[in-house]
């Protein structure tokens, strides 16, 4: 478990530093469960965001590989965030 805690916390922190490089004033979550990681701001607008690790698997019988989608809570949905897909490998 302190491994997807240390991988979360680093991809959040790539999030991070990206929204930051595009012009945005970034603010995160103040605990761990929330269902939002980061709130972004710009001239344009307030955007919510959850950071999600970018991972893949196989599916049985087949070598190639797919992006595991996650899907949004309702609580989500009605606050309209959105899941940015981060690999910490790249």
């Amino acid at each position: 478990m302190t491994s997807a805690i240390s991988t979360g916390g680093l991809g959040e922190l790539i999030c991070n530093e990206h929204f930051m490089r595009e012009g945005y004033r970034v603010f995160t979550a103040s605990h761990g469960s929330s269902p939002i990681d980061l709130v972004i701001v710009n001239q344009h607008g307030v955007r919510l965001i959850q950071v999600k690790k970018d991972g893949q698997r196989t599916n049985p019988d087949r070598n190639k590989y797919f992006r595991i989608y996650r899907k949004r809570s309702d609580l989500q949905k009605q606050l309209c965030v959105a899941i940015v897909y981060v690999n910490p490998d790249k």
